[in-house]
């Protein structure tokens, strides 16, 4: 049957089939949006500041500004209060020795003013009209220099800079109120399968199930980052196939397929993909569970085909897909992030494939990671792999092992190295 992966074809390594994922996944489509649209992404080009920063000579504290070297100040006389300056105002004057002038936090100092002295230490005479002050002042005390964090014309910040709240602030400064940002990759989900029915469906067929995966990856692709344009659930026929990819290929840097990729009767989606134009770059990868996952090409979109069994289409997803959705978005190591842990309790004997198992985490009191399996029945049982949030590493034909020894775990969920 054409696309039906051959028995004795030989299992990609996982770490090679990512690898073959991550080349083709290069961030491409770009666009300006709103300051607060643009927080979570990336920048697609350098942002430059319009103007020194800061702009002016501006106290740090609330203070009196005086010249550091003053005789008057380093004699200890008192200085005459020359006037109050608050943020938002220019001084009036430029700052004339023997004299100080009251400056607010984010105000411009006086010119001729080279040092700050915080109001605290200030002991005010003759009804407020002059000030005495200690005389340890040094030059460029208090004072936030004009141009010393960027000067007018020089990168401020960097393309590829993550747009945090921390730099939104940066760029309302630069009146950046539109930046390019590496925009969220447009991911197309469908399913296939006779046997899916609506998820509102109240009756179902004898042998009907409710469509859980296509909500379930629509989520996995919001959680990534992405933005989910559902294709709906498509019948195991060739029309009903062709059907879908025409829309699924149309407009989305990503194709989302579970379903129809194994080696059934009905696992059609191969030889669809083929007919639709789209490269197979590989097909079967050594890995449990989820070793029937399809991967190719068309033009610069990628095409993912998912195993239909919920928890293979998840940690396919978490392995592969959302990697490939942190690359689209600009993260120059999307790479999952593998983190040591101590088990708890034990684990089996593993058989001849890479296999990822359903466990949960906790902290021990010195900080380090603790992972513990989670009872689960295979690769259908995604009622038992809700309850898990990190997935548990083991080598082929890996030994069993005991409470205590070390292992390695994928976070999942948001936590320390999870699936971004």
């Amino acid at each position: 049957m054409p696309g039906r992966p051959s028995k004795a074809a030989a299992l990609l390594p996982v770490a090679e089939a990512l690898r073959l994922v991550l080349a083709r996944a290069t961030a491409r489509r770009a666009g300006r949006l709103p300051l607060a649209e643009a927080a979570g992404l990336r920048l697609a080009r350098p942002v430059r500041a319009d103007r020194d920063q800061p702009p002016f000579d501006r106290a740090t504290l609330d203070g009196y500004a005086v010249r550091a070297a003053d005789p008057a100040l380093r004699r200890g006389e008192p200085l005459a209060v020359l006037e109050t300056v608050f943020a938002g105002s220019p001084p009036r004057r430029p700052l004339r020795p023997g004299g100080a002038a009251l400056v607010m936090t984010g105000a411009p100092v006086p010119r001729g003013a080279d040092a700050v002295i915080r109001r605290e230490d200030a002991r005010l005479l003759d009804g407020g009209a002059l000030v005495h002050l200690p005389a340890d002042a040094g030059p460029g005390d208090g004072i936030h220099r004009r141009g010393s964090d960027a000067r007018r014309g020089a990168e401020a910040l960097p393309a590829g800079t993550p747009v945090t709240p921390r730099v939104v602030a940066v760029l309302a400064s630069l009146g950046a109120s539109r930046p390019a940002v590496l925009l969220p990759p447009r991911v197309a989900v469908g399913v296939t399968g006779d046997e899916l029915h609506p998820v509102e469906a109240r009756r179902l067929p004898p042998a009907g199930i409710r469509n859980s995966n296509g909500p379930t990856l629509e989520a996995l692709v919001r959680e990534a980052g992405g933005v989910p344009l559902p294709l709906g659930a498509a019948a195991d026929s060739e029309a009903a196939l062709a059907a879908l990819l025409r829309r699924g290929l149309r407009g989305a840097e990503v194709l989302l397929l579970s379903g129809g990729v194994s080696a059934g009767d009905r696992d059609l989606v191969p030889g669809a993909l083929a007919r639709a134009g789209v490269e197979e770059v590989f097909h079967r990868v050594d890995l449990k569970p989820g070793k029937p996952l399809w991967f190719g090409v068309r033009g610069r979109s990628l095409v993912f085909g998912l195993p239909g069994n919920p928890v293979s289409a998840q940690v396919t997803f978490a392995l592969f897909v959302a990697p490939a959705l942190s690359a689209l978005r600009g993260d120059p190591d999307p790479a999952p992030r593998l983190l040591p842990a101590r088990l708890e309790g034990g684990a089996p004997r593993e058989g001849g494939r890479t296999t990822f198992r359903p466990a949960a985490l906790r902290r021990d009191r010195s900080g380090g990671l603790r992972a513990r399996l989670l009872p689960w029945n295979g690769s259908g049982d995604f009622t038992g792999f809700a309850r898990a949030d990190a997935l548990l590493r083991r080598e082929p034909r890996a030994p069993a092992l005991g409470d205590g020894d070390a292992v390695e775990v994928l976070p999942l969920d948001g936590g320390p190295g999870a699936v971004r």
